[in-house]
């Protein structure tokens, strides 16, 4: 049985002056309004998957999906669109997604991340750790 836990990106990654760091973070920019599931690479601007899984994309705009997954139903925590990865799959399948920062992080600053995750309704397991990771280029993790 696939395993998939739905995770919705809020994200709030900034300083002390509260700037939000991530451009688009609550997926409402997009290329084409899904209407199939696994539609979120090269179409949810300023993100992208980085492996060959297919991360899905939901949106209020679709008349096929709006924020029905493939496990349940869940509302954006903000705004009208939301992500889905799998975080494990049989054959240790993931997805993960991925998006550049609008200023480049300072060496020796503090920042604070802030995202939302939701285990899809239906979900037969769940994880107990959601890890960030920063990196000075894009992450290729499809070989």
């Amino acid at each position: 049985m696939k395993l998939k836990v739905t995770l919705l990106f809020l994200f709030f990654f900034g300083s002390s002056i509260a700037q939000n760091l991530v451009e688009n973070s609550s997926f409402e920019a997009y290329l084409e309004c899904p209407d199939v599931k696994g539609y979120f690479h090269d179409n949810v601007i300023n993100w992208s998957c980085s492996n060959y899984g297919s991360a899905d994309y939901f949106n209020q705009c679709s008349n096929e999906l709006a924020y029905h997954n493939y496990v349940g139903y869940q509302q954006p925590k903000t705004g009208k669109a939301y992500s889905g990865i799998y975080t494990f799959a049989p054959g240790s399948y993931r997805e993960y997604i991925q998006a550049e920062l609008a200023l480049k992080l300072i060496e020796k600053t503090k920042y604070l991340l802030t995202f939302y995750v939701s285990l899809a309704d239906c979900s037969s397991h769940s994880i107990n750790t959601c890890l960030l990771y920063t990196s000075p280029s894009p992450r290729d993790l499809s070989t």
